[in-house]
């Protein structure tokens, strides 16, 4: 397929899993759209280089469908996330294959927020095997088990574009145990 057959398949694909990733949200638990779009490329400029030894302590996100992948996405929170206060994430984005272009995007949904690092990149022409670290900043707005969404946007090195979906588990505070406690 050319690259113009396989962009709208990719974008549709992206626009699909945002918005399923947000259902259940308010309305009101969003930031406005310029805000959120100024904070992305802030971060966007924030992704560094990893260290020889930053992938250590890193837990591998899930691919959808299973798989690896043009990229491997690998986390690691700085602490155990607790409701209502700010807890960092780094993600390492490493190319497996040559490729043109990496750019990432991370949604959060139900129960917390992304409150800085919602994109990262575009990273154009990584270096195969060479990692780099962004950082993303979480506030649970409860205790509970969530879900972060990562899409990466991958450019081949042939022209096509390839979206990739990676889950990135988060527990907040007692998990599903602090959930049902407040439930009796």
């Amino acid at each position: 397929m050319s690259l113009p057959d396989i962009r709208p398949v990719a974008w549709a694909a992206l626009a699909a899993v945002l918005a399923l990733a947000g259902c259940g949200e308010r309305a009101t638990d969003r930031a406005p759209a310029g805000k959120a779009a100024a904070r992305g490329a802030a971060a966007a400029r924030a992704a560094r280089p990893a260290t020889p030894a930053a992938d250590q302590d890193m837990v591998a996100a899930v691919a959808a469908g299973g798989g690896g992948g043009l990229v491997a996405l690998r986390f690691r929170l700085a602490q155990r996330p607790v409701a209502g206060q700010p807890v960092d994430m780094d993600v390492m984005v490493t190319a497996v294959s040559p490729v043109n272009r990496i750019r990432v995007l991370f949604q959060g949904g139900d129960g917390f927020e992304i409150r800085a690092g919602q994109e990262l990149g575009p990273i154009q022409r990584p270096e195969v095997g060479r990692g780099f670290v962004h950082r993303i900043t979480l506030v649970p707005r409860r205790d509970g088990i969530f879900q972060v969404s990562a899409v990466a946007l991958v450019e081949q090195a042939s022209g096509e574009e390839l979206a990739r979906t990676y889950s990135i588990p988060i527990i907040a505070g007692a998990g599903l145990g602090g959930v049902a406690t407040a439930a009796h």
